[in-house]
């Protein structure tokens, strides 16, 4: 188990602002991508628009799982970010199959090392018929390059993220939820080449 470092400490414990080295993202480029979904309204979801999905499957700790849609001018609007704490991934492959049918997604790109977990979830789609690949990608291999294709991005301006998302929960009813865990994921993410 990695001991946590005396930054973490501050940052998760005292409330702290992490310190800027090892940083992948400027806090001022996160800060310019955030918007205000109910206020812009440009850059909430459009039907039709492409949506993909991405998943980190988490072994030890979380697995996330975030929605983006191409919008106009290369910009990339993050429409949700859902991270699962100890959660089986029958239950998180149920939930992405549901995104995947309301937005009409058809690819997911997911960490290769989740190989049980992509079977499991592109056998899901295929038994509902719905026309979905899950992709995957040798995140040890290809770190780098998204790494830098995400600082370009948001050094850019060509990402948005909303304050809030709009979630349906398990009953079919929809309600605005914080998604400040996904903005301070993105000013804290630190990253050393090789790893």
């Amino acid at each position: 188990k990695e001991k946590p470092t005396s930054d973490w400490f501050e940052v998760e414990y005292m409330g702290s602002r992490p310190s800027a080295a090892g940083l992948v993202l400027k806090p001022e480029d996160v800060d310019r991508a955030i918007f205000d979904s109910k206020k812009e309204k440009r850059y909430n979801y459009i039907k039709g628009a492409t949506v993909v999905i991405g998943i980190d499957w988490g072994f030890s700790s979380m697995t996330a799982v975030t929605e983006f849609m191409r919008h106009k001018n290369q910009v990339i609007v993050q429409l949700d970010n859902k991270n699962y704490h100890q959660i089986d991934s029958g239950t998180i492959i149920n939930e992405v199959v549901e995104r995947v049918k309301s937005k009409g997604v058809r690819f997911i790109y997911a960490d290769s090392a989740g190989k049980f977990e992509n079977n499991a979830l592109q056998n899901k789609l295929a038994k509902g018929n719905i026309p979905c690949e899950v992709i995957e990608v040798v995140f040890s291999k290809e770190k780098d390059g998204m790494v830098g294709n995400l600082r370009a991005h948001f050094e850019q301006g060509k990402i948005k993220i909303p304050l809030e998302v709009w979630r349906i929960d398990k009953k079919g009813a929809g309600r605005w939820v914080s998604n400040k865990e996904a903005f301070w994921q993105y000013k804290r993410y630190r990253y050393q080449e090789g790893t």
